[in-house]
């Protein structure tokens, strides 16, 4: 287990306030939030290369907030992985345990499970700046893994890898993670990734972390226009007409993502404003009443002087 108690920076330009997160064993967690809120800072703070002006790390019961780097038992996968060019990937994977004056035998003792689970046999002799995308983060995951940490955290881990072998790749952290049970951080931008591999997940903004649960609990229970826009749920709706049609009490504001609406003969009446084909529908742009939405329908052969009657069939009411 990690837990954050208090964790503050101060900085010129920005400052973490008063972070406290609690990561459970076995748990993938993921950090979610956009460029410059924060996330990397609590990734290097973890792992020993920025101390907090106030609060306190604390992993498995120890207190490591003041702890050098190569004591903290904390494996970090970079956004650039960090490889060392000039080293071979035996090289790389094994750095860790030189450093901790490891014998080169029990290195590769230890290592040589992770090098087959991982399938990095034939590219062991290999250098990194010869490596595919893929290949360097498995390479960057297996170091990390091979010093025994007590949590792994992976900073932005598929932000480079083109979109094919993204999808690939969040497969398999996840089978790689169901099946070892390491505790992980993962820190990221992307809802989709944190939908897919977070056990729990953290929203943050600003250096604040504004939200925490399962995906599904805060999709239906998002705290702030912010939440609700950031996981996808991107029209936002302050209407007590379309309200009482839904049953929500007035004065609150629903939420809802582009694909959750249908045609409706007794739906709302929305007026396009544009329209954009995509390669698994159409997405559609207007107006309910005063407020602008999009949505993503497969066709619209039901359009009536630029109109179209919707029905919302999933949506979240924000919370605050």
């Amino acid at each position: 287990m990690i837990e954050l108690k208090n964790i503050t920076l101060r900085l010129k330009s920005f400052s973490l306030q008063n972070i406290d997160l609690k990561i459970n064993d076995n748990e993938y967690f993921v950090l979610l939030g956009p460029t410059g809120s924060g996330k990397s800072m609590i990734m290097d703070i973890i792992a020993g290369s920025i101390i907090p002006d106030e609060g306190r790390i604390i992993i498995n019961g120890r207190d490591i907030t003041y702890l050098p780097p190569e004591k903290r038992k904390v494996g970090y996968v970079t956004q650039d992985y960090s490889l060392f060019d000039h080293m071979k990937v035996i090289d790389n994977i094994t750095f860790g345990l030189r450093v901790r004056k490891v014998s080169e035998k029990d290195a590769m003792d230890i290592i040589k499970p992770l090098v087959d689970k991982f399938n990095l046999n034939e590219l062991l002799d290999k250098y990194p700046y010869v490596l595919s995308g893929g290949e360097k983060q498995k390479v960057a995951i297996v170091r990390a893994l091979a010093i025994n940490p007590d949590i792994l955290l992976l900073d932005e881990p598929l932000v480079s890898l083109d979109p094919n072998i993204r999808s690939r790749f969040m497969v398999e952290l996840k089978n790689i993670h169901e099946e070892m049970k390491f505790t992980t951080l993962h820190v990221t931008h992307s809802m989709d990734e944190a939908e897919y591999l977070a056990d729990h997940l953290g929203i943050i903004k600003s250096g604040r972390i504004i939200q925490v649960g399962k995906f599904d609990e805060i999709s239906r229970n998002p705290v702030s226009d912010f939440v609700a826009s950031f996981i996808g749920l991107e029209n936002i709706i302050s209407d007590d007409e379309i309200n009482k049609i839904l049953n929500v009490d007035k004065g609150k504001r629903i939420a809802f993502r582009p694909v959750d609406v249908e045609i409706s003969d007794n739906g709302i009446e929305m007026d396009i404003e544009g329209m954009q084909k995509l390669y698994s529908g159409i997405r559609i742009m207007g107006k309910v009443n005063n407020s602008k939405i999009t949505v993503i329908l497969n066709s619209v052969s039901e359009i009536k002087n630029g109109k179209i009657k919707i029905k919302i069939k999933r949506f979240s009411v924000i919370q605050d």
